[in-house]
């Protein structure tokens, strides 16, 4: 369940609470000795909040801070903070698009190691051209090199595209983008 506050035109607060119960299980002995310390099941009790804000003209600047407390069943807890910001120009009237977005993310321990379940997992959404999961470490030692997720990410998404170069009603519209970022932990 969650609360929104609308604290101002451009400003909103949402408070969140969250229970999950996880299961990992059918490890394969060759697997990740990472995922099969994860094996079993748990549970997750954790409250959130995240502050939504536009800044600009037409709040073409956006940003957002979300951070949550969590206590597992396995005697952890954490704290995960997430942070973005993001901007989009129109020039010539619109007919050059440019947009920008940093994001970054900090998963911290209060006690005991990090679960699979806890991790940052990316993918398309944060770089273009890889799947879920597909970005970030991965236990080269074990056979089928699953994906770990990590403890630490930092994003940028890039993007120029000009929506009135091939006419305006043309369904194709040309553009150029660039994606890089790091996870780690």
């Amino acid at each position: 369940p969650s609360l929104t506050w609308q604290l101002s035109e451009s400003v909103t607060l949402t408070g969140r609470a969250l229970a999950s119960w996880d299961s990992v299980s059918n490890v394969a002995a060759g697997n990740s000795a990472l995922i099969r310390a994860d094996a079993g099941q748990r549970n997750r009790q954790a409250i959130g909040a995240r502050l939504n804000f536009g800044l600009g003209g037409a709040e073409r600047t956006k940003g957002y801070l979300a951070v949550e407390l969590a206590r597992t069943s396995r005697n952890t807890n954490y704290a995960k903070l997430l942070v973005g910001i993001s901007r989009q120009q129109e020039l010539s009237s619109g007919a050059l698009v440019l947009k920008g977005a940093l994001r970054g993310g900090v998963l911290q321990m209060g006690g005991g190691a990090s679960s699979i379940g806890d991790r940052f997992f990316l993918g398309h959404g944060t770089v273009r051209g890889f799947g879920f999961g597909g970005f970030g470490p991965r236990d080269l030692n074990a056979a089928n090199r699953p994906a770990l997720g990590g403890n630490q990410f930092v994003a940028i998404r890039t993007d120029v595209h000009a929506p009135y170069l091939l006419g305006e009603d043309s369904p194709v519209v040309p553009g150029l983008f660039f994606d890089a970022g790091a996870m780690w932990g």
